[in-house]
């Protein structure tokens, strides 16, 4: 989880009015708003997943944002929340726990079996390669998410 804060000179309903238009004609994208009060608006924003093999490809990160209006209405300070999918965790954590508790019945010797030590050395590595292929993605990912979101808010 990563937090971006930065402050635009518009207001929050020309902003979400801004992040509507541009992730509405940005197909593929989810937008989801909520007016809080007169001076906070949340949004989430992530990308549609429409078939399952997509969730390995696109739907990985997940924007949680405030839009709150300063005092005097002259700028909106924009708070946000860079997540991973909960999904994508759980594939992780399942593959690195089942690997460690198949490795660690063999070291307390309730299994001796061979196939078992090879198949908890595979499921433990995959899931340590899946962790650094994520951390990877997930940061380029926030890269993209920045820009686009800065270049909305500032334009």
């Amino acid at each position: 989880m990563e937090k971006w804060n930065f402050i635009s000179e518009k207001s929050t309903a020309e902003i979400n009015n801004k992040f509507h238009s541009n992730f509405d004609s940005l197909k593929g994208f989810v937008l989801k708003t909520s007016i809080e009060n007169d001076e906070q608006i949340t949004f989430k924003i992530r990308k549609r997943v429409k078939y399952g093999w997509y969730i390995a490809y696109h739907n990985w990160t997940v924007v949680k944002g405030k839009l709150i209006k300063s005092k005097d209405n002259s700028n909106t300070k924009i708070k946000i929340v860079f997540a991973q999918h909960f999904l994508i965790k759980l594939i992780l954590y399942a593959h690195i726990v089942l690997g460690a508790f198949v490795i660690i019945s063999i070291v307390s010797e309730v299994s001796n079996n061979q196939s078992k030590i090879i198949f908890g050395g595979i499921l433990l590595l995959i899931g340590i390669l899946l962790w650094i292929i994520i951390q990877k993605k997930f940061k380029q990912d926030i890269k993209k998410y920045k820009n686009l979101i800065y270049k909305i808010a500032k334009e």
